[in-house]
């Protein structure tokens, strides 16, 4: 899926603005990205300047993602069952609902092609992407795992 950056800010510029983060823990990140790679959000959450909701709402204002709180949402169990839990582990995805050839999805990374391709092959459908954190995605995997036995 093609999200285009609405807010042309850089990330780390959005958090900034915002009192999350300093100037110097921005360059701080940067100076480590460049030298060992990852995501700017990532590496915020990591070192413990951000949190993972500040980096969520940040990409949400920078391009304009829609959000659904997962704790709040009675996910469709059979819906779920449709996916293989480890597909959903490695991307970081919860099916949500199924209109049409379409499902939407709550997600930690609407960035990742690899969660729209690992649908197509799944279940043959096209995906729309909501973003969430990765530990709402975890929670709720792993709820699902122990009441249902799923591996």
């Amino acid at each position: 899926m093609f999200y285009k950056r609405i807010l042309h800010k850089p990330l780390g510029k959005i958090l900034i603005d915002k009192g999350i983060i300093t100037p110097e823990q921005l360059k701080e990140v940067l100076d480590l990205k460049e030298r060992e790679g990852g995501f700017t959000g990532q590496l915020l959450v990591r070192m413990g300047f951000a949190s993972e909701e500040d980096i969520m709402f940040a990409l949400m204002a920078q391009y304009e993602l829609p959000y659904v709180p997962l704790n709040k949402y009675e996910i469709n169990f059979d819906l779920f069952v449709n996916f293989p839990v480890f597909g959903m582990e490695k991307y970081q995805f919860i099916p949500l609902e199924i209109i049409e050839s379409v499902v939407t999805i709550s997600t930690a990374d609407p960035f990742n092609s690899e969660i729209e391709l690992f649908i197509k092959e799944e279940a043959g459908l096209d995906t729309v992407s909501f973003i969430a954190t990765p530990s709402e995605i975890i929670k709720v995997l792993n709820r699902y795992k122990e009441e249902y036995g799923l591996a």
